[in-house]
């Protein structure tokens, strides 16, 4: 576990760590200690800033930034996007190329033809490099599973699709959230074995591998407990919190 460095950033997932998922109400005193957590940070060097990585789109994780009073730059879909607040400043990964946007646009038109216009399913907004898909109760994902598989056929091999009870979602190959990681680091000087990160669902898998100290919250899936150097006996955000602490205890006994 870990190179022995001070843990300088944690980087957590939003939907199923910070919150339960879309829809849910927040626990605005999980937000109000990541809060504290980040203006602690400012000058203590025991204790590592709070940032994001989360495959929601650039407006909404913009919104959780505020509420967490994030000072580093954040991931956005799942490393197709980084966004800092300061400045607005925006740029999507270099791997979304003309190639992967023109799969991109053939995976919208053949969604909105042939689910979006027939059937109750949303297309997410304010997506860039990614479509997620989100049917309407009483209709499921398990519904439209196989529409969304021969949807995937359109992209020639440039897009995966994943999905969880709530949605499905096309992302590109080339991009995720390990991907994205490398981008955080690449842009903040922060190196990855010197930040720690919480998740739970098997797409972090791709960013907790590279990251010194790897947590996962009480409800996280098999894939990630089991590559999680610390596993919280507590849920969402309340897991976080017990995860940034623990980082914090780590960061003393160097």
């Amino acid at each position: 576990m870990g190179a022995g460095k001070p843990i300088r950033l944690i980087v957590a997932d939003i939907d199923g760590c910070l919150i339960p998922g879309q829809g849910e109400t927040f626990d605005l005193e999980i937000f109000q200690a990541v809060q504290e957590v980040n203006r602690q940070a400012q000058s203590d060097s025991h204790i590592p800033a709070i940032t994001l990585c989360s495959g929601r789109p650039q407006p909404y994780v913009e919104a959780i930034i505020q509420l967490c009073a994030t000072p580093y730059p954040v991931v956005c879909e799942s490393g197709g996007v980084f966004y800092s607040l300061k400045g607005r400043y925006l740029e999507v990964h270099p791997n979304f190329d003309s190639a992967t946007q023109n799969a991109l646009r053939a995976i919208t038109i053949a969604a909105k033809t042939q689910l979006a216009d027939r059937l109750p399913v949303v297309i997410e907004p304010g997506k860039i490099t990614q479509l997620t898909l989100i049917p309407i109760a009483p209709l499921t994902v398990e519904e439209i599973l196989p529409t969304a598989q021969q949807i995937l056929q359109t992209s020639n091999g440039l897009y995966s699709f994943d999905h969880t009870s709530i949605c499905i979602n096309f992302s590109p190959r080339t991009i995720n959230k390990g991907v994205g990681l490398q981008w955080l680091a690449e842009k903040t000087g922060i190196r990855t074995d010197e930040m720690a990160g919480i998740g739970d669902a098997p797409a972090d898998r791709d960013f907790l591998e590279l990251v010194q100290l790897a947590g996962a919250v009480q409800n996280a899936a098999e894939p990630v407990t089991q590559i999680a150097h610390y596993v919280s006996p507590y849920a969402y955000g309340r897991g976080v919190l017990d995860f940034v602490h623990y980082c914090i205890a780590q960061n003393k006994r160097l």
